[in-house]
């Protein structure tokens, strides 16, 4: 197995309160924080790209013709919403490539550690193997114990058919 280290990185504790601290700093610049349960975001119709061509009509549509809106509906309200929500969603893709980029070192470290922790795992086996290094029946039986099963699941016993 070739060496590799896709990434070398040290993460000081500062460094990371910096950062927490400065996505707080940018959450509290937001007027509102609300927070939605799944169940909640799941239950809200919305306007998705789907829609977004008819929302683009009715945001034509309403200045030319005001007396469509009911009286229960608040349009300057409509405008306020496209407004803020156009800024949103600049707020939200530039979110979003930051959360890639914390993906992506967060999948590059595991990697790194992936091939480090196979590499330890196949030489405890090989020396256990071949009793070549003092205590490698115990590392190997450490490392065993931790190490995930492959294979197919046993399915669950199913009771068995009321009469």
């Amino acid at each position: 197995m070739a060496t590799s280290n896709r990434v070398s990185v040290t993460i000081t504790p500062a460094i990371r309160d910096s950062f927490i601290a400065f996505l707080n700093q940018a959450a509290a610049l937001l007027p509102v924080a609300p927070t939605l349960s799944s169940e909640e975001r799941q239950e809200i119709s919305t306007i998705g790209p789907r829609l977004q061509p008819f929302d683009d009509a009715v945001a034509m549509t309403v200045p030319q013709f005001p007396a469509i809106v009911p009286s229960y509906l608040d349009a300057a309200e409509a405008v306020k919403d496209r407004s803020s929500r156009a800024v949103v969603k600049e707020i939200l893709l530039a979110a979003s490539a930051l959360c890639e980029q914390v993906r992506d070192l967060d999948l590059l470290l595991g990697a790194d550690l992936f091939d480090f922790d196979h590499g330890v795992f196949y030489t405890a086996r090989d020396a256990a193997k071949r009793g070549s290094i003092p205590g490698a029946d115990t590392a190997l039986a450490q490392l065993e114990a931790a190490y995930p099963k492959r294979g197919k699941k046993t399915p669950p016993v199913e009771p068995p058919p009321a009469p």
